[in-house]
């Protein structure tokens, strides 16, 4: 797994080889939105800041967690995220 704050999502290897990616608490806006730019607008309608503090340092739990839900919904992600090959 990758969790460095210049590394944005976790990968995980499902039982069929597939690679998946979801944004999680841990990670900082910083760095997610430097991988995907789309995404900035988001944090400004939460209010959090684009810092290097991980998320779930800036939100409580309820608003940590509609975050992430909204910003995996924008990648196009999701726990079940499968990336064929990976």
């Amino acid at each position: 797994m990758y969790n460095t704050p210049y590394s944005c999502y976790d990968t995980y290897n499902d039982d069929e080889g597939c690679l998946l990616m979801v944004i999680e608490k841990n990670m900082s806006p910083k760095a997610i939105v430097q991988v995907w730019q789309h995404t900035e607008s988001i944090f400004v309608t939460f209010n959090i800041p684009l810092s290097d503090e991980p998320l779930h340092k800036l939100a409580d739990e309820k608003t940590c967690a509609q975050l992430i839900e909204t910003l995996n919904e924008q990648i196009g992600s999701s726990e079940q995220t499968c990336v064929p090959g990976g």
